[in-house]
């Protein structure tokens, strides 16, 4: 555990009375911290409460140690602090006024950052350690990482975990706009290309502008999207149906009575379901695969912990708000026969949420679809 603090007080230790310069960029390693709550000064200085959530092996601090990160404005890297906190503590707690009629974010008190957003930053680990007043840890911010990840629970501390295939750097990964070609090359080599050219071929579900199925086409994969307001041009050379996971009444397909839907159709014809950041339908399509003991792949993206408020992790019950317990979630999801396949997980080399998991069910890995 980290170094403790040995105030009693509920509140947060003080911050350091006198800001500490930016070291200069030298071998700066990576940085993983959740910001419970953001003081900005005169736009000059931010100070961030924060706990460490992972890190490179090099790095001193301890796994949920707590300390004050220091941002200042400026420097090589022109970090702009108005829009950083601001970010931090979202909508409801940076919009709100004070008495004098100022914006929360510049009143210079602590206010409570969003609870499932992380920040990742770079800091210098030769730096001696500076320490407040009361004994806590201030850590100088030398820079900011890109990136949009939600809080990782489970304190991630090697490269082989969900933080560092996320925000890896860009030289060891294909841009964002590569995502779909890379995916469907993955497709094809983990399921075979014959494997996925049988009945209907892939269900794109919530494919959007079609980029996927597009793809997946020019591999020689059959594909259909399936999306309530589908982006596609009209040339496209893959069936479009504008429709969605859903039954009458607003009831999920996997609901009982359903099956004679026209999607359930499509279902049961397709090769596999995939879904590349298909927002809500995510836990369908898991739910659809296993009804109709289908193939899927899915790379997850938004949580919607508000969406879909009783879903709950299978570890100790607590209410599934951040992508790492989101993604464990419907790992959990997981057939527990002995003779059946487990789910999978796989990290794709593209910048973004990067996360694929897939099942191959044992008694269709042979079954042909009609």
């Amino acid at each position: 555990m980290g170094t403790q603090d040995n105030n009693t007080s509920t509140g947060p230790p003080f911050e350091s009375d006198v800001p500490v310069a930016t070291a200069p960029n030298l071998a700066l390693i990576r940085l993983a911290v959740r910001v419970q709550q953001v003081k900005l000064f005169h736009t000059k200085l931010a100070v961030l409460d924060s706990v460490s959530v992972a890190h490179r092996a090099s790095c001193s601090i301890d796994k949920e140690e707590r300390f004050f990160l220091h941002v200042q404005s400026g420097g090589n890297h022109q970090i702009e602090l108005l829009p950083l906190c601001r970010d931090l503590v979202g909508e409801d707690n940076n919009t709100g006024t004070t008495q004098d009629g100022s914006h929360a974010i510049k009143s210079g008190r602590w206010i409570p950052a969003v609870s499932d957003r992380i920040l990742v930053v770079r800091i210098d680990p030769t730096r001696p350690v500076e320490r407040n007043r009361r004994g806590t840890r201030v850590i100088e911010c030398n820079e900011i990482v890109p990136t949009s990840l939600e809080a990782h629970e489970d304190g991630l501390n090697n490269e082989d975990d969900d933080l560092w295939h996320e925000t890896n750097d860009a030289s060891n990964l294909s841009e964002k706009g590569e995502r779909h070609e890379i995916f469907a090359a993955w497709l094809v080599e983990t399921f075979g290309k014959e494997a996925l050219q049988k009945g209907s071929g892939v269900l794109d579900v919530a494919g959007g502008n079609g980029e996927l199925s597009s793809a997946l086409t020019m591999l020689g994969i059959p594909s259909i999207v399936l999306d309530p307001k589908p982006r596609c041009r009209k040339e496209s050379t893959f069936q479009v149906i504008p429709a969605s996971l859903m039954g009458y009444e607003n009831r999920v397909l996997t609901d009982e009575g359903e099956d004679t839907m026209t999607e359930g159709d499509l279902v049961s014809k397709c090769a596999m379901v995939v879904g590349m950041h298909p927002d809500q339908a995510t836990e369908p399509i898991v739910d659809l695969s296993l009804r109709f003991n289908k193939p899927f792949s899915i790379i997850p993206c938004c949580v919607f912990p508000q969406l879909f408020p009783t879903r709950r992790q299978k570890r100790h019950g607590d209410p599934v708000r951040s992508y790492s317990a989101f993604c464990q979630y419907l790992l959990d999801k997981s057939p527990s026969s002995d003779t059946e396949t487990p789910f999978q997980s796989h990290h794709l080399p593209f910048v973004g949420r990067n996360k694929v998991i897939y099942w191959k069910p044992t008694n269709t890995i042979n079954q042909e679809v009609v």
